[in-house]
């Protein structure tokens, strides 16, 4: 079960390296948290058409001179992506399964919780 949680362990370093203000060791982590959820069936190959999207519409107005206008439709496009994905509504995205029908007390509602991606 361990050697499952992989590729979210380098997710939740790419994240803290971002904090850090390391953005090149970031990447490096992100890529191989990718490589990993590829590798071990987290992800599927059409999740990297969604990544490369959300990466690109966020870096595009960032470094090249935009109008305001595209500047806003291309922040715009991610939140619409971003909302996609954090919704589940965006294929690809193999969820792994942390508590299946777990119960607080015996009278509680029985719940499933899964680590996302």
């Amino acid at each position: 079960m361990i050697w499952e949680m992989i590729p979210f362990l380098f997710l939740l370093l790419a994240i803290l390296l971002a904090w850090r203000s390391q953005p090149k060791f970031s990447l490096v982590a992100l890529l191989v948290a990718i490589g990993s959820g590829l590798g071990l069936g987290r992800l599927e190959p059409i999740t990297l058409i969604c990544i490369a999207a959300a990466g690109l519409l966020l870096w595009l107005p960032a470094n090249v001179k935009l109008p305001t206008l595209a500047r806003g439709l291309s922040y715009g496009a991610f939140l619409v992506l971003a909302v996609a994905m954090s919704n589940h509504i965006v294929p690809g995205f193999n969820n792994l399964k942390i508590y299946d029908q777990f119960q607080f007390s015996p009278d509680s509602v029985p719940f499933s919780m899964y680590l996302n991606f």
